[in-house]
């Protein structure tokens, strides 16, 4: 494809004009303008027929001529980011009916008229985000009718009223519309029938906004719908039966609202439900707030977010939850982690544990899911580990005990972790790696930065040399090491190990040079 570029710091009208007049004439179909300083685009700026894709992006652009665009009838994609636009003149696009792709997106345009967009009628994605838009009229959208993704995300939409809102008629031109983001504006109210033409949508952002409910049958005529973000928002209750029609909903994340139980039928329909996330919000215990039969319908659940949400020492409530692969328990208040919790978890893969209190593990409670657990993540808790807890972890890959206030490590606290490759001890008080600790044939990386370490012994990695050396030629430089004060105290006071210091002469010598240090 032809393509002409201009990239420069300082690019002018005037050179702009220049080029179109010179070049009226040519198949050149592309034109780039970058970092230019045009500041307003003038009256038929643009004479050349065959341009199809369009960018003037950063440009400074303030104001562009109801005619600037009239001369591109060729014209299919048109990018004008990140320019300096408070508005957009009426018809400005009546010439331009190829377009399908149209980006705006961080300019200051605050509103929409409702002529603004006559003329594409062909236009299948629009991108208005990060804007000031605080209005939109009821027939803004009137011509899209191939409209297919939407993105309003980062403005201020709001109505006249002090009601800040979606009205109804927004949206109802829109009946191909699959893509809708209207994430981070200041809405606090929806309308019932706000999406209800738009019966294709597949994806719905509402994330990042001020409401507080949602009202009866607002997703009713939305039974395509997929991917659906209510988070970060005010919601305190949803009604029983609003997700009754999304069948087909993959993903819902209801994180960071204001929820103090859900109905038992929440989640009834969502059959098809992969991912949910209901993190931080105030279901202080789950006998009060979240009562297990929640969950019973969502057959096609893989992925459990319940991080944050206060937690305390509760009984078993994930009943017959074998299909979970993933599941969040992190920055809540479990102090004991009992085998009745996870006797259902048979399938789990990832595994995020990390930010309680845990101090005691019941020997049996990684059983369950010994044979598919991946990762497994432990990270600031204050745990008390004992022989045996991880022996049934041999596929455990990645294992992460940073922040634990670990003193001293049993020699067989890992010895039946066959599967580990990476191994994170930092951030804790250990002083003494016992012998074969680190006596894993898959090994590829130990962090035990931040501890208290003054010695590493060769034995760490088992007395068989052969497996030794093998183990470290495997390591390479991924055992990082480095103490509290012990070390960088010595010698010219850097933080670098030096034979006779923290490793044995043998075990340097054996490194050959493959230590690293933080």
């Amino acid at each position: 494809m032809d393509m002409i570029q201009v990239d420069t710091i300082r690019v002018d009208v005037q050179i702009i004009k220049m080029l179109f007049n010179n070049l009226t004439n040519t198949h050149f179909v592309e034109l780039h303008v970058e970092n230019g300083k045009l500041n307003y685009l003038p009256k038929s700026v643009f004479n050349y027929p065959n341009l199809k894709r369009l960018t003037i992006k950063r440009s400074n652009i303030q104001l562009i001529n109801k005619e600037s665009l009239s001369n591109l009838g060729s014209l299919l994609y048109l990018d004008l980011s990140g320019n300096e636009l408070q508005s957009l003149p009426s018809k400005v696009f009546e010439n331009n009916k190829l377009i399908w792709y149209l980006i705006m997106k961080g300019n200051q345009i605050s509103e929409i008229l409702e002529d603004t967009f006559i003329g594409l009628q062909n236009l299948v994605k629009l991108d208005l985000s990060f804007n000031q838009l605080t209005n939109l009229y009821d027939d803004s959208f009137t011509q899209l009718l191939k409209l297919k993704k939407l993105d309003l995300s980062s403005n201020q939409i709001q109505n006249i009223e002090s009601e800040i809102s979606l009205e109804k008629d927004y949206f109802e031109h829109l009946k191909l519309l699959k893509y809708l983001d209207v994430s981070y504006n200041n809405i606090t109210y929806l309308e019932p029938d706000v999406f209800k033409q738009n019966t294709d949508l597949e994806e719905l952002n509402l994330s990042f906004n001020q409401i507080n409910e949602l009202p009866d049958g607002i997703l009713k005529f939305n039974s395509k719908l997929k991917y659906l973000d209510l988070s970060n928002n005010k919601i305190k209750q949803f009604n029983s039966r609003i997700f009754r029609n999304l069948t087909n909903l993959e993903y819902l994340d209801l994180s960071y609202n204001q929820l103090n139980a859900i109905p038992i039928d929440l989640f009834r329909y969502l059959i098809q439900l992969n991912e949910l996330n209901l993190s931080t919000n105030r279901l202080k215990r789950i006998e009060s707030g979240l009562d297990p039969r929640i969950f019973y319908k969502l057959t096609q659940l893989n992925v459990l977010n319940l991080s944050e949400m206060s937690f305390g020492p509760f009984s078993f409530f994930l009943e017959n939850e074998t299909r979970i692969k993933e599941l969040n328990l992190s920055s809540n208040q479990l102090k004991h982690l009992s085998s009745n919790l996870s006797a259902p978890l048979s399938n789990l893969r990832k595994f995020d544990l990390s930010h309680n209190q845990i101090v005691t593990i019941d020997k049996d409670f990684f059983k369950p899911m010994g044979e598919t657990l991946n990762i497994l993540n432990l990270i600031n808790n204050t745990l008390n580990l004992t022989s045996g807890v991880f022996d049934p972890l041999t596929n455990v890959l990645e294992l992460n005990l940073t922040l634990n206030r670990l003193t001293n490590l049993d020699s067989k606290l890992f010895q039946k972790m066959v599967s580990l490759k990476s191994l994170d001890l930092s951030y804790n008080r250990i002083t003494f790696i016992p012998p074969n600790l680190l006596k894993l044939t898959q090994l590829y990386e130990v962090f035990l930065c931040y501890n208290r370490l003054t010695h590493l012994s060769s034995n760490i990695f088992g007395d068989d040399e052969y497996i030794r050396r093998s183990v470290v030629e495997r390591l390479n430089i991924r055992i990082i090491a480095k103490s509290y004060g012990d070390i960088s105290d010595r010698g010219n006071g850097s933080d670098d190990i030096h034979e006779n210091s923290i490793l044995e002469k043998g075990v340097l010598s054996t490194f050959s040079g493959k230590i690293e240090t933080n």
